[in-house]
C-alpha cells in the first residue's frame, strides 16, 4: 500500500504522513503539493514529526555510542531571526536585541561562544595536513569578531542610546558598522564550493562519530560514496562555514533593521539583499542533504559475504560532515530491543531468516536512518532558517506557514508525559481545523502519537487515515473505530482473516 506524501516547495524533499522526511517517492505513493487547501493535513504530519522526535528519544548517542556533532545550534540563530521582523517594525526590538546579545546575566554572544568551542574541537585533531587549516580558522574567528560581532554591538548600543542617525558621532559609527557587517557576509558567502567551505582531505576530520574505515563499526567499507576531492586534495565541509555564514547574515539583517528609516527605497534594497541570502542558503541546503548517503541494496560481493559469514551491513552517513550510523550486524541481532528507542525502523523484520526479509530490512534501515541523520545534522533547522528569511519580506505563504510550524514545534519540546505531548499537538490542530470538538481531535491525535511512538504494524495505513481525518474531523459517532481505540487499555478491533 502506498503512502501519503507532501511535496515540500523549493526543495526535492517530501514529507510522509508519518512525519518523516523522504528524498524519494515510490510508484504507489500518493503525492500532494502543499497549497493553502492542503495546509492542514501537512500541518498535522509536520507536527506529528515533532511528537515523533520527542517520543523516539533521539538521544546524543546511537547504537554505537557515537557522540553527536558539537557545534553551533541553529536554534539560537532561528530564535533571533524570529524577533527581527520586518524593517520599520521597531516595537521592543531594541530590548530583544540587547537580551539576545547579553542574556539575562550579561552573558557573551551565544553564537560566538559556540563557534569558539567548535574551533577548540578542531584544534584537538592531531594531524599535520589539518594544522594550517585549523590555524586559519582561528584567524577567521578573529575576523568575524572584529567585523560582524563589533557591528552588532554598535547596532545594539545605538538602539539603547535612542540617538538620531544624523548625530555626528553616531553617523560615523553607523557607516563603519554597515560596511563591516556587509564585508563579513561577503567574505563567507562567496562561491560555496571554494574558500572557507573547503578543508584538506582527512579521515581524522570526519572521525568524531567513530572510525569510518572500521569494517565492523564504520561506513566506508560498505558504501562507495565519498566527498569529492579536488586537485588540491580538498573536500567540501559545511560544519564550520555554515554557522559562521548564518551568524554573519543574521548580524547584517540586525544592523540594517537597527539603522532603518522606514523608506520605500530602503525596503526594496533590504528585500533584494534578503533574496540573495535565501538563494545562497538554498544551494547549501541542497548540497548538504545530497550528501546523506545510505546502503539500500546489497552488492553482489556483500550478498556473497553474507552467504559465507552471516554479516549484514547497515549504514547511513553524511559524507561531508562525517556523522554516521551503522556497521556490521547479524540476523540474530536485528531485534527492536537491540537498538536505542527511535533507531530501529518501524518496518524492521525481527530475526530475519530469508534473503528477501534481510533485503527488506536493509532498505528499511537505509530510509529510516536517512531521516535520523537529516534531523541530527541540522538540515531541518536550516530549512526553517531559509523560511524565516523569506518571511521577512512577506514571501510566498508557505514560508510563513513553515516558520509558524517551526515555532510550534519548539513549543512542544521535552513534554513531561506523552499525554501532555498529544494534548499540546491536539490544541494546535483543533484551533487550525475549526471543525469537530477538541475531544475528537484529541482522540485522533493520541492515536497518531501512539502509532508514531510504537512503530506498529500497518503504521503507515493508520497514519495516513489519521492525517486525513484530522484535516476533516468526523462526528464522534462516525469516527472509525481503529482511530479511537488505540489508546492504552482499550481493546483492539478484531481483524478479519484473509481467505
Amino acid at each position: 500500500m502506498g503512502s501519503l506524501k507532501f511535496r515540500i516547495p523549493n526543495t526535492s524533499l517530501y514529507l510522509d504522513a508519518d512525519g518523516l522526511v523522504s528524498a524519494k517517492v515510490e510508484p504507489s505513493d500518493e503525492v500532494i503539493s502543499v497549497t493553502r487547501e492542503h495546509s492542514l493535513p501537512f500541518r498535522t504530519a509536520y507536527l506529528g514529526s515533532a511528537i515523533q522526535n520527542i517520543a523516539s528519544g533521539l538521544t546524543p548517542t546511537d547504537s554505537r555510542d557515537h557522540e553527536t556533532a558539537d557545534g553551533v545550534d541553529l536554534g539560537d540563530i532561528l530564535n533571533f531571526v524570529g524577533i527581527i521582523g520586518l524593517p520599520g517594525q521597531v516595537l521592543d526590538y531594541a530590548k530583544q536585541l540587547n537580551d539576545w546579545i547579553t542574556g539575562a546575566e550579561e552573558a557573551p554572544d551565544p553564537v560566538v561562544e559556540a563557534l569558539n568551542r567548535l574551533h577548540q574541537d578542531l584544534s584537538r585533531i592531531q594531524e599535520f595536513n589539518l594544522a594550517a587549516w585549523v590555524t586559519a580558522r582561528g584567524d577567521n574567528m578573529a575576523f568575524l569578531q572584529a567585523h560582524s560581532s563589533s557591528a552588532l554591538q554598535t547596532a545594539n548600543a545605538f538602539l539603547q542610546s535612542k540617538a538620531s542617525r544624523t548625530d555626528p558621532v553616531w553617523a560615523a559609527k553607523i557607516a563603519i558598522a554597515d560596511r563591516d557587517s556587509l564585508l563579513a557576509v561577503d567574505t563567507f558567502a562567496g562561491d560555496i564550493e571554494q574558500g572557507f567551505w573547503l578543508r584538506p582531505y582527512s579521515i581524522a576530520a570526519i572521525s568524531w562519530a567513530g572510525d569510518p574505515t572500521d569494517y565492523y563499526q564504520g561506513w566506508m567499507p560498505h558504501i562507495p560514496d565519498r566527498a569529492e576531492v579536488n586537485q588540491f586534495q580538498q573536500v567540501w565541509d559545511y560544519r564550520w562555514a555554515l554557522p559562521v555564514l548564518c551568524y554573519a547574515v543574521v548580524v547584517r539583517i540586525a544592523v540594517l533593521k537597527a539603522f532603518d528609516t522606514g523608506t520605500a527605497v530602503e525596503r526594496r534594497l533590504f528585500c533584494a539583499e534578503i533574496r540573495r541570502y535565501v538563494k545562497i542558503f538554498q544551494r547549501i541546503f541542497t548540497k548538504i542533504w545530497s550528501g546523506i548517503r545510505t546502503l539500500e541494496h546489497w552488492s553482489d560481493l556483500q550478498r556473497s559475504q553474507y552467504m559465507l559469514t552471516g554479516r549484514i551491513p547497515l549504514v547511513a552517513a553524511d559524507i561531508y560532515g562525517g556523522y554516521y550510523l551503522g556497521g556490521i550486524y547479524f540476523a540474530s541481532g536485528l531485534r527492536f530491543s537491540r537498538f536505542p528507542e527511535g533507531l530501529a525502523p518501524p518496518k524492521m523484520i525481527e530475526n530475519p531468516t530469508r534473503i528477501g526479509e534481510i533485503e527488506s530490512n536493509i532498505l528499511a534501515f537505509a530510509r529510516h536512518w536517512w531521516n535520523v541523520i537529516y534531523l541530527r545534522i541540522g538540515v531541518e533547522d536550516l530549512l526553517l532558517l531559509i523560511s524565516e528569511l523569506q518571511g521577512l519580506c512577506q514571501g510566498p505563504w508557505f514560508s510563513s506557514f513553515l516558520t509558524e510550524l517551526g515555532h510550534e514545534v519548539r513549543r512542544v519540546e521535552k513534554p513531561g508525559t506523552k499525554t501532555h505531548a498529544a494534548a499540546v499537538l491536539a490544541a494546535h490542530l483543533a484551533s487550525a481545523s475549526g471543525d469537530g470538538s477538541p475531544s475528537e481531535t484529541l482522540a485522533l491525535t493520541n492515536s497518531l502519537y501512539e502509532v508514531l511512538r510504537g512503530g506498529r504494524k500497518h503504521a503507515r495505513a493508520i497514519l495516513t487515515r489519521c492525517v486525513r481525518d484530522l484535516s476533516q474531523p468526523a462526528p464522534a459517532k462516525d469516527m472509525p473505530q481503529s482511530t479511537t481505540t488505540l489508546r492504552r487499555g482499550a481493546k483492539r478491533p478484531q481483524r478479519k482473516r484473509r481467505a
